[in-house]
């Protein structure tokens, strides 16, 4: 049986590994947006937790990749880790409805459509 030759296009929409992709610019761009802090509860990087452990600050799609979320800055916010189930703020918001509801609002509220701080931009 002859083989089928591949398409000579690309594919016209991202696949969902492409859209949600994070590049280390956009990354670092949001980490220094929100100080390196988490934007729920503000524990910097270099705090330290009750066990003397340094503070684990992740990088959090607030429309996750599944419901069609992008990687760009504008949907991308600094929380406190690991997201797994630890009882931290990127665990709240990813697990809980009220989670997603308050991340959806923080949004909302601080950023605008270039990923900025709306108070910062004049």
């Amino acid at each position: 049986m002859p083989s089928i030759p591949k398409p000579s296009y690309k594919r016209f929409k991202p696949s969902r590994k492409q859209r949600g992709y994070v590049t280390l610019q956009t990354y670092e761009k949001v980490a220094e947006r929100d100080n390196y802090s988490c934007v729920r509860c503000g524990k910097h990087a270099r705090h330290k937790d009750k066990h003397g452990f340094y503070i684990k600050t992740e990088i959090a799609h607030i429309i996750n990749k599944s419901q069609g979320g992008t990687g760009q800055a504008s949907n991308l916010a600094v929380l406190c880790g690991p997201k797994v189930n630890s009882g931290t703020c990127h665990n709240w918001v990813d697990e809980t409805r009220e989670g997603k509801a308050w991340f959806k609002e923080w949004a909302k509220a601080n950023l605008n459509e270039k990923g900025n701080y709306k108070e910062l931009i004049n």
